[in-house]
């Protein structure tokens, strides 16, 4: 999960700049215009709200009225938006003003996030619904077809965050849980761009029933951030 700030600091504190109208689900600034972010907010219908003036001001530019809508998006290197949701794959290449929709029956997506310089690779975490396990997604077709590995084999087990390293995209960070008698974190990185994962969850870790974000250092691929319900781990 990667979220832009959309507030100003001020001093010891902090302004709320908007969007206003709903809980704001994800915040993405586009890689092409700096000045301008995106959100996905509300339920039912869910808004993707614009700004073009670094969150000054705020307009709707379009809606997903589905109870299925995306939870999370990004921008390919080229511009396209990408977001996900359940069994859902949404794409604009009009800024966010239209959107197609692949619907993948057995798979769930969390999260997702783009190669840097290949402007159709995708990387996205999630899980196998007939199976229940945490599944790391790669797609060189922005989203059209998914590779699926599974990394934590449990019938009751998501993979909720994935990041990729901006120096070096050979290394993946996925986190998640899994349930079966009690909720456990889990933490699993990639140094060879998503061919063999390794679980580097930090015994540290342990007490917490989740891992929610996950981040790399932008210049250092060997520290890594991972979030939790109660905290913000690091991992060198």
């Amino acid at each position: 999960m990667n979220i832009l700030p959309m507030i100003l600091v001020l001093l010891a504190g902090w302004e709320s700049v908007g969007p206003s109208g709903g809980e704001v689900l994800a915040v993405l600034q586009s890689n092409q215009n700096p000045d301008i972010l995106y959100a996905l907010s509300g339920f039912a219908p869910t808004m993707v709200i614009s700004s073009e003036d670094k969150g000054g001001s705020w307009v709707t530019i379009s809606n997903f009225d589905s109870y299925e809508a995306p939870k999370e998006m990004t921008m390919t290197s080229d511009g396209k938006m990408v977001a996900v949701g359940a069994n859902h794959i949404w794409v604009s290449g009009d800024g966010g003003m239209s959107w197609s929709n692949d619907y993948f029956w057995d798979y769930s997506f969390y999260d997702v996030v783009p190669h840097l310089e290949n402007e159709n690779e995708l990387f996205a975490a999630g899980r196998i619904e007939s199976s229940g396990r945490i599944t790391y997604f790669h797609s060189t077709d922005c989203g059209s077809t998914w590779d699926a590995t599974v990394l934590k084999d449990s019938l009751q087990s998501y993979g909720l965050c994935i990041a990729v390293s901006a120096s070096d995209p050979d290394v993946i960070l996925v986190g998640g849980y899994s349930f079966e008698m009690v909720w456990e974190p889990y933490l699993f990185r990639s140094v060879d761009g998503g061919g063999t994962f390794t679980e580097v969850t930090a015994t540290e870790m342990l007490g917490e029933n989740r891992i929610h974000g996950v981040g790399i250092h932008p210049d250092n691929p060997d520290i890594m951030l991972a979030g939790t319900k109660s905290g913000i781990y690091p991992l060198d």
